[in-house]
């Protein structure tokens, strides 16, 4: 179960970029990777270490975020290949069990595609990707919300037993994403409430 869990945090993060995930390639592509989780559970990703601030919350100094992990999250660094080419991805996993995971994902975009894209399709397209590749075809819950004034999106929704909890940002030509993964499940609401609201944008220039 942890492998499969694993593998899938992964997969969830890995079509943040490509707006509209087409279902059927999709369902393929989860096919194919659980299918092969015994030989990628292997295989580790590139790690940094970074400190946990004093006031107990994770600081992130070049993603410029805060947030409350319950310990030190894994970081690692994906290519992501999208419409306008390829994007790093630097994701932060936290493993609280064997069927429970806590993410926060950044990727920054061209500028030039930002001023050029809706806001709300650009986070629309972001949420698709994340869920549909997944799986996930409805929600238990879908708003939008923001963070210091930058729109965002808030949505649930489960397939093949895991319970997906997302919120996702767009600060300038970033976007975060903050998720809870779990199996069977979603998160008890206070571990949730706590985890989402702990997230803070930081100015490292302050």
């Amino acid at each position: 179960m942890k492998k499969r869990l694993l593998l899938i945090t992964t997969v969830s993060l890995g079509l943040l970029a490509c707006g509209d995930v087409d279902m059927e390639e999709a369902d393929t592509l989860n096919h194919d990777l659980l299918s092969a989780v015994d030989e990628l559970a292997d295989e580790t990703a590139e790690v940094e270490t970074e400190e946990v601030a004093t006031d107990d919350l994770y600081h992130s100094e070049d993603g410029r975020f805060k947030v409350k992990f319950l310990g030190e999250p894994k970081v690692s660094s994906d290519v992501v290949p999208t419409d306008v080419g390829d994007i790093e991805m630097m994701s932060f996993l936290y493993e609280k069990s064997v069927t429970e995971a806590y993410m926060v994902a950044y990727s920054d975009y061209p500028s030039a595609m930002v001023e050029k894209s809706s806001v709300k399709d650009m986070l629309v397209g972001a949420k698709n990707g994340s869920s549909g590749n997944l799986g996930i075809t409805s929600f238990d819950l879908d708003e939008e919300v923001e963070l210091d004034g930058n729109p965002g999106m808030y949505f649930k929704g489960s397939a093949n037993s895991i319970y997906a909890e997302y919120k996702m940002f767009l600060v300038a030509s970033r976007l975060y994403q903050i998720a809870i993964l779990r199996d069977g499940s979603y998160s008890m609401p206070e571990r949730s409430d706590d985890f989402f609201n702990s997230f803070q944008l930081v100015d490292n220039a302050e």
